[in-house]
């Protein structure tokens, strides 16, 4: 993560961004999708500081969140561990 965002305390344990991201149009849900693109956008979002992102199983049939791990892979433990990945 190159910036950081203001943090919020979610419940007594959980502490993330003020700020997340919707992922649901990563999955073409308002249209075709580019995969190297959508994966360039969450780097783009995890380097700004988001830490929290919003996914669900139904956006793309289950490729929004095959697109997240695939970008999950490749970022270093820590940055990993910083993340909270929400899904519905």
């Amino acid at each position: 993560m190159i910036h950081s965002l203001p943090q919020r305390k979610l419940g007594q344990h959980l502490t993330v961004s003020a700020i997340g991201y919707g992922a649901m149009g990563l999955s073409e849900f308002y249209g075709a999708v580019d995969t190297a693109h959508a994966q360039k956008i969450l780097h783009q979002v995890i380097d700004c500081g988001v830490t929290l992102i919003d996914t669900a199983d139904m956006y793309g049939h289950g490729k929004n969140e095959k697109l997240i791990g695939s970008v999950l892979k490749t970022l270093s433990d820590s940055t990993r561990a910083k993340l909270t990945i929400a899904t519905k």
